[in-house]
């Protein structure tokens, strides 16, 4: 025991009276008990729920778990491409437009961006 709260005197005062205890018990008493320490001692640790011993790595799992989610989270929003502002323009003005013959030659104006970034 540790005297870290200052009970040292009140501890000592405790395993004083218990040892006094030792000093008049029955002999038989006395080997029935060191007999059964022996017992105990020898035996192997068993956990206290056998079938829970899984339950020691859920804290470690659990880390783990937070770890990847904010490695994907931050991934994804990394990843997702942001709109130029001359994507926005474009987008207006075909919604202002209201042309749907551009997306029947939708192929053409794709080729034709593409050139046109190219130069």
């Amino acid at each position: 025991m540790n005297d870290d709260n200052g009970n040292g005197f009140l501890v000592s005062c405790v395993k004083d009276e218990l040892n006094a205890g030792l000093e008049h018990m029955d002999p038989a008493i006395m080997a029935r008990l060191v007999e059964s320490r022996r017992r105990a001692l020898a035996q192997p640790v068993r956990a206290f729920l056998p079938g829970l011993h899984f339950m020691r790595l859920l804290p470690i799992t659990g880390l783990a778990t937070a770890v990847v989610m904010v490695a994907a989270v931050s991934l994804w929003y990394v990843a997702r491409p942001s709109m130029t502002d001359t994507r926005a323009e474009e987008i207006e003005m075909l919604a202002t437009q209201g042309s749907l013959d551009m997306y029947r030659e939708l192929d053409f104006y794709t080729w034709l961006a593409e050139t046109h970034e190219t130069r």
